[in-house]
Protein backbone atom coordinates (compact mmCIF):
# COMPACT_ATOMS: atom_id res chain seq x y z
CA UNK A 1 0.00 0.00 0.00
CA UNK A 2 2.60 2.22 1.17
CA UNK A 3 4.41 2.05 -2.41
CA UNK A 4 1.01 2.44 -4.40
CA UNK A 5 0.88 5.32 -2.17
CA UNK A 6 4.55 6.45 -3.09
CA UNK A 7 3.76 5.76 -6.88
CA UNK A 8 0.80 7.66 -7.08
CA UNK A 9 2.09 10.62 -5.36
CA UNK A 10 4.96 10.25 -7.31
CA UNK A 11 3.54 10.50 -10.93
CA UNK A 12 1.19 13.53 -9.51
CA UNK A 13 4.43 15.71 -8.44
CA UNK A 14 6.42 14.84 -11.64
CA UNK A 15 3.50 15.65 -13.57
CA UNK A 16 2.88 18.90 -11.99
CA UNK A 17 7.02 19.53 -12.05
CA UNK A 18 7.04 19.12 -15.46
CA UNK A 19 4.05 21.73 -16.45
CA UNK A 20 6.25 24.00 -13.83
CA UNK A 21 9.13 23.49 -15.42
CA UNK A 22 7.68 23.64 -19.03
CA UNK A 23 5.61 26.57 -18.40
CA UNK A 24 7.36 28.71 -15.44
CA UNK A 25 9.47 30.65 -18.74
CA UNK A 26 6.56 31.98 -20.32
CA UNK A 27 4.02 33.03 -17.15
CA UNK A 28 5.70 36.85 -17.23
CA UNK A 29 3.20 39.22 -15.09
CA UNK A 30 2.20 41.42 -18.00
CA UNK A 31 0.63 37.63 -19.62
CA UNK A 32 -1.20 37.76 -15.90
CA UNK A 33 -2.27 41.81 -16.18
CA UNK A 34 -3.24 42.02 -19.78
CA UNK A 35 -6.65 40.66 -21.80
CA UNK A 36 -5.97 39.37 -24.86
CA UNK A 37 -5.63 41.30 -28.12
CA UNK A 38 -6.05 38.86 -31.00
CA UNK A 39 -4.37 35.34 -30.63
CA UNK A 40 -1.94 35.16 -27.59
CA UNK A 41 -2.98 31.89 -27.64
CA UNK A 42 -1.52 31.53 -31.26
CA UNK A 43 1.95 33.00 -30.46
CA UNK A 44 0.65 36.79 -30.51
CA UNK A 45 0.61 39.21 -27.70
CA UNK A 46 -2.03 39.86 -24.83
CA UNK A 47 -2.73 37.69 -21.34
CA UNK A 48 -5.05 35.76 -19.35
CA UNK A 49 -6.34 38.13 -17.45
CA UNK A 50 -10.32 37.81 -18.56
CA UNK A 51 -10.13 34.23 -17.85
CA UNK A 52 -8.82 34.95 -13.93
CA UNK A 53 -11.84 37.70 -13.88
CA UNK A 54 -14.22 35.47 -15.34
CA UNK A 55 -13.11 32.70 -12.94
CA UNK A 56 -13.21 35.01 -10.13
CA UNK A 57 -16.65 36.47 -11.38
CA UNK A 58 -18.21 32.37 -11.27
CA UNK A 59 -16.75 31.55 -8.49
CA UNK A 60 -18.09 34.67 -6.61
CA UNK A 61 -21.26 34.00 -7.97
CA UNK A 62 -21.77 30.42 -6.83
CA UNK A 63 -20.91 31.34 -3.13
CA UNK A 64 -23.65 33.61 -3.13
CA UNK A 65 -26.06 31.43 -4.79
CA UNK A 66 -25.24 28.60 -2.44
CA UNK A 67 -25.06 30.87 0.61
CA UNK A 68 -29.02 32.12 -0.12
CA UNK A 69 -29.86 28.69 -0.58
CA UNK A 70 -28.09 26.44 2.33
CA UNK A 71 -28.14 28.97 4.39
CA UNK A 72 -31.61 29.55 5.00
CA UNK A 73 -32.36 25.55 4.49
CA UNK A 74 -30.04 24.74 7.21
CA UNK A 75 -31.46 27.38 9.52
CA UNK A 76 -34.93 26.07 9.17
CA UNK A 77 -34.24 22.27 9.46
CA UNK A 78 -32.42 22.87 12.96
CA UNK A 79 -35.31 21.20 15.73
CA UNK A 80 -34.60 24.89 17.41
CA UNK A 81 -36.87 26.64 14.74
CA UNK A 82 -38.66 24.16 12.58
CA UNK A 83 -40.06 22.07 15.17
CA UNK A 84 -41.15 18.11 14.67
CA UNK A 85 -43.36 18.84 12.04
CA UNK A 86 -43.98 16.39 9.54
CA UNK A 87 -42.60 18.25 7.15
CA UNK A 88 -39.16 18.26 8.81
CA UNK A 89 -39.12 15.00 9.91
CA UNK A 90 -39.41 14.17 5.80
CA UNK A 91 -36.55 16.44 4.58
CA UNK A 92 -34.46 15.30 7.45
CA UNK A 93 -34.87 11.65 5.93
CA UNK A 94 -34.68 12.49 2.68
CA UNK A 95 -31.22 14.26 3.34
CA UNK A 96 -30.38 11.35 5.14
CA UNK A 97 -31.18 9.17 2.32
CA UNK A 98 -29.11 11.45 0.25
CA UNK A 99 -26.47 11.84 2.07
CA UNK A 100 -26.02 8.16 2.75
CA UNK A 101 -25.58 7.47 -0.92
CA UNK A 102 -21.88 7.79 -2.59
CA UNK A 103 -21.90 10.34 -5.38
CA UNK A 104 -20.68 7.68 -7.74
CA UNK A 105 -24.02 5.86 -7.45
CA UNK A 106 -25.79 9.55 -8.59
CA UNK A 107 -22.69 9.88 -11.33
CA UNK A 108 -23.51 6.16 -12.71
CA UNK A 109 -26.84 6.60 -12.88
CA UNK A 110 -26.88 9.70 -14.99
CA UNK A 111 -24.45 8.78 -16.96
CA UNK A 112 -26.28 5.41 -18.16
CA UNK A 113 -30.16 8.12 -18.47
CA UNK A 114 -27.94 9.83 -20.36
CA UNK A 115 -27.25 7.09 -22.75
CA UNK A 116 -30.35 5.80 -23.07
CA UNK A 117 -32.57 5.13 -26.40
CA UNK A 118 -34.85 7.83 -27.60
CA UNK A 119 -37.56 6.39 -25.36
CA UNK A 120 -35.36 6.41 -22.18
CA UNK A 121 -34.56 2.74 -22.37
CA UNK A 122 -31.43 1.15 -22.64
Amino acid sequence: MLTSLAIVIGSLFMVVGVIIWNGAPALTFSMITQTPKGGYYLGKEGGILNAIVGSLYLAFGSLILALMISLPAALALQKDYIGKTKAAYYIRLSLDVLWGTPSIVYGAFGFINGRGNKNGSL
